[in-house]
């Protein structure tokens, strides 16, 4: 008896799509499945780019797709709100100084998901 192959795919789906290209969706942080920037041309590409996906997520280098339009300046004041609790005064007030003068200057007003190491590199150049 001749039945569909079962996938060995136990992170994310891939579809093809009627195009002939294929898609990938991944699962979220909340569980939704959200899909790839873009599409491919085999199932053997996409197949790759969800291991790729899922390596990154389980290594703590994903950025959620909302959370990369959000900008140094920003992440850099809720950064300092969240670990100003746990800092002497003088302390707060070097790394408020920091980033004023240094960071938010060079890369204040890029998005998150913009940045390489190459790009703090040349903003930390400047």
């Amino acid at each position: 008896m001749a039945g569909k192959r079962k996938s060995r795919r136990n992170f994310g789906r891939v579809r093809k799509l009627p195009s002939g290209r294929f898609q990938t969706r991944y699962p979220g942080p909340d569980g939704v499945l959200r899909p790839a920037d873009r599409t491919f041309a085999t199932s053997t590409d996409a197949d790759r780019w969800l291991m790729r996906k899922r390596i990154e997520i389980e290594e703590g280098r994903r950025l959620d797709p909302v959370e990369g339009q959000t900008t140094v300046r920003d992440w850099a004041a809720r950064w300092l709100a969240a670990v100003s609790p746990q800092l002497k005064h003088k302390t707060q007030a070097s790394y408020r100084s920091l980033i004023n003068s240094l960071i938010n200057p060079a890369l204040g007003d890029r998005e998150l998901s913009t940045l390489r190491p190459i790009t703090i590199a040349e903003g930390a150049a400047r």
